[in-house]
C-alpha cells in the first residue's frame, strides 16, 4: 500500500536521488496538512458562528493549498516553494484586516509575526537557496511593517521591547534573528554539499 501511495506521489517527477524523493513526499505532506487544516477550520466556522471566524482567511489558505497541490501533481515543485510568498495575503485577513481579524489588530502583531516563521523553515528544508530565503525575509519585514503601520504602533518600531498587554521583543529583531539562523544553516549545508561533491 505504501508503495502504491509513493508511486502516485512520485509519478509526475523524474526522481534520481533519495533526497529528491524525500523532498517531494515532504512537500505533499505539508500541502495536504495545510489543506486539511484550512478546510476543517472553514467547516467549523460555517457550522458554529461565522461572525467569530475569519472565513476569507480560511478560503485564502485553502486556495493556496489547492494551487500548491495542483502544481505538485503537474510536476512543478518550484511553484509550491513560491506559494510560500502568498501566505501573508491569508494572514492579512486573520490579523491585519479590521473587519475580519480574529482579534484587535494591535494585539495580533506577534501572532502575525509567528505565523510567518514556518515559511523560513519550509524554504530552508525544501529549497535551500539563500536568495529565496533572503527574499522571504524582506517580504516578511514588509508585511510586519504594514501591520504595525495599520495598528498605529510605528512609534515603537525602534524599541527593543514593546509595551502592551504583554511585553514582547521587537518583531523586526525576532524575524532578523530567525533569518540569520536559517541563513547560516542553509549556507553551511550548501557548503557541505559542495565539498562532498568535489571529493566524490
Amino acid at each position: 500500500m505504501l508503495n502504491s501511495i509513493y508511486n502516485l506521489i512520485a509519478k509526475p517527477f523524474l526522481l534520481e536521488t533519495k533526497e529528491e524523493k524525500r523532498k517531494i513526499i515532504g512537500l505533499h505532506l505539508v500541502v495536504i496538512a495545510l489543506l486539511v487544516f484550512s478546510t476543517i477550520d472553514f467547516l467549523i466556522a460555517i457550522i458554529s458562528d461565522p461572525r467569530d471566524a475569519c472565513i476569507p482567511g480560511d478560503i485564502s489558505l485553502m486556495s493556496i493549498a489547492v494551487l500548491s497541490l495542483y502544481c505538485l501533481r503537474n510536476g512543478r515543485s518550484k511553484c509550491v516553494l513560491y506559494s510560500t510568498f502568498l501566505l501573508p495575503f491569508a494572514f492579512y485577513f486573520f490579523f491585519i484586516s479590521k473587519p475580519y481579524s480574529v482579534m484587535p489588530i494591535h494585539e495580533a502583531i506577534p501572532y502575525n509575526m509567528w505565523a510567518l516563521v514556518p515559511g523560513f523553515v519550509f524554504l530552508m528544508i525544501f529549497d535551500g537557496k539563500l536568495k529565496k530565503l533572503s527574499s522571504y525575509y524582506g517580504w516578511s519585514l514588509v508585511v510586519v511593517f504594514f501591520h504595525i503601520f495599520k495598528a498605529g504602533k510605528l512609534s515603537q518600531a525602534y524599541s527593543l521591547y514593546w509595551n502592551g498587554e504583554n511585553l514582547m521583543l521587537n518583531p523586526f529583531l525576532v524575524l532578523t534573528m530567525l533569518f540569520v539562523v536559517t541563513f547560516l544553516i542553509t549556507w553551511n549545508y550548501s557548503l557541505s554539499v559542495k565539498e562532498l561533491k568535489t571529493t566524490l
